[in-house]
C-alpha cells in the first residue's frame, strides 16, 4: 500500500463513522476515546485493511476480538482502537452528548455537522459504502439489466441529516440521491441507475482493494452504448483494475442473485 497520508487516514475514519463504527469517550478530562468497528468474520480482510489506515490512531494500543452473536450464532471480527487526543477530538466533531444517557462520559449520538460534510472525500465515500451500502441489480428474462440501484443505510441519522447528506452528494460529487423510509420510520438513501454508476466510478479503485467487498462492484455487462458511464467504468477497469476472468464483471441469470 505504501506510505499512508494523514489525509487518507482521516478519510477512512470519517467513512467508517458514517457507517458501522462507533466512538466512545471514557474520559473527557483525560481526552480518552475508543473506536469500535465490527464486521462479519468473512470480512476479516476488510478489518485488516481498515487497521492499516487506523493503527496510527491507536496511541493506547488496539485489539481484534472474535465475538459471537448470541441470537444468530454468527461470528464477528471486532476491531478496538484505543486513543487519547486524536479520537477524542474526532468524537467532538462527530458526536453530541446523548441527553438520555446515564453518564455523559460514556455515550453520545452521531450527528452530521457542517465540518464533517465538508471533509467527506472519495475515500470516505468508499468506506461508507463498504460499511453500510448495498448494490441491487435487476435482471430481466433475457439477461438484460432493467436497472441498477445503490442503497446507503442512514437510519442512525435524522431526516434533516439525511437531507444534508443528499445535498453533499449532489454538491461535491454530482450524484443525485433520494431518501426513503422502511416501515415509515428508518431512513435510507438510494441512487438510481445513472447515479449508481457514477458513484461506482468514484469508489471503484478503493473497494477493489478489499477482496471480500468486490461483490459490491459486480455490475453486469449490457449494451455499452446505452449509458456513457458504462463506457467510463469499462475503461477504468481495463486501465486501472484489470480483472482476472470474470471475477468482477459478471452477468447474473435470472434467479441466481
Amino acid at each position: 500500500m505504501g506510505q499512508i497520508r494523514g489525509y487518507d487516514r482521516n478519510q477512512v475514519l470519517i467513512g467508517t463513522l458514517l457507517g458501522d463504527a462507533t466512538l466512545v469517550v471514557s474520559s473527557h478530562k483525560k481526552r480518552k476515546a475508543a473506536l469500535r468497528v465490527k464486521h462479519k468474520d468473512a470480512n476479516e480482510d476488510y478489518i485488516m485493511w481498515l487497521l492499516k489506515y487506523l493503527e496510527p490512531y491507536a496511541t493506547n494500543g488496539y485489539s481484534i476480538r472474535i465475538e459471537t452473536d448470541k441470537k444468530t450464532g454468527n461470528q464477528y471480527r471486532v476491531l478496538y482502537i484505543n486513543s487519547t487526543r486524536k479520537l477524542y477530538y474526532m468524537w467532538k466533531r462527530f458526536y453530541v452528548v446523548n441527553p438520555a444517557a446515564k453518564s455523559i462520559y460514556t455515550s453520545g449520538i452521531k450527528k452530521i455537522k457542517p465540518q464533517i460534510l465538508n471533509s467527506i472525500g472519495e475515500l470516505a465515500l468508499a468506506v461508507w459504502y463498504m460499511d453500510d451500502g448495498w448494490l441491487d441489480v435487476n435482471i430481466n428474462e433475457r439477461n438484460n439489466v432493467n436497472r441498477i440501484r445503490i442503497g446507503l443505510a442512514t437510519c442512525a441519522f435524522t431526516e434533516h441529516e439525511n437531507r444534508l447528506l443528499i445535498g453533499m452528494l449532489k454538491k461535491k460529487f454530482g450524484i443525485e440521491a433520494n431518501m426513503y423510509k422502511r416501515y415509515n420510520k428508518y431512513p435510507y438513501l438510494t441512487l438510481n441507475t445513472e447515479a449508481a454508476l457514477k458513484f461506482l466510478t468514484i469508489v471503484y479503485k478503493y473497494v477493489y482493494e478489499v477482496e471480500s467487498m468486490r461483490y459490491k462492484l459486480e455490475v453486469p455487462v449490457y449494451n455499452p452504448h446505452k449509458h456513457v458511464l458504462i463506457e467510463a467504468m469499462e475503461s477504468f477497469r481495463n486501465t486501472r483494475c484489470p480483472s482476472k476472468g470474470n471475477d468482477i464483471v459478471q452477468t447474473f441469470p435470472k434467479g441466481e442473485r
